[in-house]
């Protein structure tokens, strides 16, 4: 895949409680250089007053005296447009979130209405589209992940080399249809609603949905389709999650891992897997420090329902629907396999699929989970556990991540942009925003970007095992490959 055109800036949304709106990159980089100067102009006004207690002075004439008086006139004209000039983007980025958040509160409620309105009208419908996952799942999903592979991803037995198939190839050949961030944003609001539709498809008034909430069926918004879907699945034979194991462990200890650790954001989406082992395992040590444990995540390998690939479209579902789906019990089997200790630092890395089963882990609390980063994940109904920190990352042109509904406020900085400019000739993929090497891209801008809360969690990412290395540590790399012990459902 090309190089693709930067679409938009990045947009960052600071942690819930930081006291810090959204606004994009370069605006909290130029917010934060206006404080930096009105600190260190509040500084030398000290350090000036101190400067005139100290001159003798002729009774504060003199030629020193009225160096000093102009000085702190300069300072204190200094302080004052550096304070307007932060408030002013304060301001900006505020009145920003503000609308978005009253924009979005309305079309929150207009989809649930409209949810409902489905739901109530609609349930024979609904109800026979959702006892058919085959036809919704197999045709559209399995297509267009075979249509966006190359022959050559295909050629390694992550996905069947058969034609790609009549939905597949018609969003290959016409990517432009599900890159619009509208379509995104109604997938998003489609997914938020998806609870309504279904308590009016069991015969509950619209008001009911909407006096419920987001507590509906004891779940939010998309869990309760994809948890409707899987056991309506289930009655046919299908969406059936089962258990799982380890089928091959790759180890490489000390001068055999000779890559390091990974310098920035775009190192670290790189070392997620795409090949026949699903889960990467670094282990740094240190010589008298607990050992630390970064795990890296791959992404759906096949939308099939009833083969012995975990990382499935019956994963996906569970993920969504916040069970325990096989991928993240393959990733901590893996875990315990190569000796991650309950009190062991962890940072979890993963990208689509991966990014939800990395998330998952972190919100288990199974596990001593310090950092998280994650690009292109459906993990908007996760709640992320307090403490800990690290980046999110989605494309506002990327249908994925919106599938799991709007994205929680937490203690995640999250990053987002557009991937493809309006306009642009797209590559002919399927969601070719969604695609790695777009991601990729984003990655290379998180790295360079001007404002401390973005670089300060590329830098905690980064730190976690370079400092290990830095004192003469050691990292060891483990690869694993995962399956399901029951093949053949459905």
């Amino acid at each position: 895949m090309a190089e693709p055109t930067p679409g938009g800036d990045l947009v960052v949304r600071p942690p819930a409680g930081s006291g810090v709106a959204v606004a994009t990159d370069q605006l909290q980089a130029a917010a934060e250089r206006g404080r930096a100067l009105a600190e260190q102009a509040r500084r030398a006004q000290g350090h000036v007053a101190q400067a005139a207690a100290l001159d003798p002075g002729q009774g504060g004439a003199g030629p020193v005296a009225d160096e000093l008086f102009a000085a702190r006139h300069q300072l204190a004209r200094v302080v004052e447009l550096a304070d307007s000039f932060t408030s002013s983007l304060a301001l900006a980025a505020e009145s920003y979130e503000t609308a978005e958040q009253l924009l979005d509160h309305a079309m929150w409620s207009v989809s649930a209405l409209v949810g409902a309105a489905v739901g109530a009208t609609a349930r024979v419908a609904l109800l026979a589209i959702l006892t058919n996952p085959g036809l919704l799942l197999g045709m559209a999903a399995r297509d267009a992940l075979e249509a966006s592979r190359g022959p050559e991803r295909r050629a390694t037995g992550r996905g069947d080399d058969g034609d790609a198939g009549v939905v597949g190839e018609f969003l290959r050949t016409h990517p432009e249809l599900v890159s619009s961030p509208v379509l995104v944003e109604a997938v998003r609001l489609i997914a938020a609603s998806s609870d309504d539709a279904v308590l009016a498809a069991l015969g509950a008034p619209p008001v009911v949905g909407l006096a419920l909430g987001d507590q509906a069926l004891g779940v939010t918004g998309v869990a309760v389709g994809a948890t409707g879907v899987m056991a309506l699945g289930a009655t046919r034979g299908a969406l059936v999650e089962t258990p799982v194991r380890l089928t091959q462990t790759v180890v490489r200890p000390g001068a055999e891992s000779a890559e390091g650790a990974p310098q920035g954001s775009a190192d670290r989406l790189a070392r997620i897997p795409d090949d026949a082992n699903q889960i990467r395992i670094e282990r740094y040590t240190a010589p008298g420090e607990p050992a630390r444990w970064a795990v890296y995540v791959s992404p759906t390998v096949t939308f099939d329902t009833s083969g012995s690939e975990p990382f499935d479209m019956t994963a996906n579902l569970a993920g969504v629907a916040g069970k325990s789906p096989a991928s993240l019990r393959a990733v901590e089997a893996a875990m315990r396999e190569a000796g991650v200790a309950a009190s062991d630092e962890v940072q979890f890395i993963g990208y689509s699929q991966g990014g939800m089963v990395a998330a998952r882990a972190a919100e288990s609390g199974d596990w001593n989970t310090v950092g998280l980063e994650t690009y292109g994940a459906p993990i908007g109904n996760v709640e992320i556990p307090d403490g800990v920190r690290g980046l999110t990352v989605s494309h506002t042109d990327d249908l994925v991540p919106a599938t799991a509904g709007p994205d929680h406020r937490d203690t995640l900085v999250h990053v987002e942009r557009r991937a493809f400019a309006p306009g642009d000739d797209l590559p002919h993929l399927a969601v070719p925003p969604h695609q790695k090497e777009s991601y990729a891209a984003t990655a290379r801008m998180i790295d360079d970007a001007e404002s401390a809360l973005v670089r300060d969690e590329v830098s905690r990412l980064t730190r976690f095992g370079q400092d290990y290395l830095d004192v003469g540590g050691q990292l060891t790399v483990f690869e694993f490959r995962a399956e399901r012990v029951e093949a053949g459902r459905g």
